[in-house]
């Protein structure tokens, strides 16, 4: 699958959420917490340019070239209609104490 190009086929959107926080374009650089309470599993594509502006809601690389795609705020909000914002929310953390070689056998 091309960058910048996402098929997500029965997935949840807890799913979608843990998928973006793996493979984040690096303009994702926190946490991804789903906040919207949507259930059932769903069928969609998402087409963005990766590596964009960091706030592309003003940018206009899309109106310019209408073969690209906007970057991945615009992206969710106009084709999916979901919305990334900053916010504050509790998330799991692995603490790791120390790590050390196995031992031969």
């Amino acid at each position: 699958m091309p960058p910048g190009n996402l098929y997500v086929h029965g997935g949840t959107v807890r799913d979608f959420g843990i998928y973006l926080q793996r493979f984040a374009p690096p303009e994702l650089n926190r946490p991804i917490v789903d906040q919207t309470d949507i259930r059932g599993r769903f069928e969609f594509e998402l087409h963005y340019t990766p590596d964009g502006p960091q706030n592309d809601e003003h940018s206009t690389d899309a109106s310019s070239n209408p073969a690209s795609f906007p970057g991945i705020f615009t992206a969710m909000h106009e084709q999916l209609g979901l919305e990334l914002k900053a916010t504050r929310a509790q998330v799991d953390v692995l603490d790791i104490i120390s790590v050390s070689l196995p031992s031969p056998n």
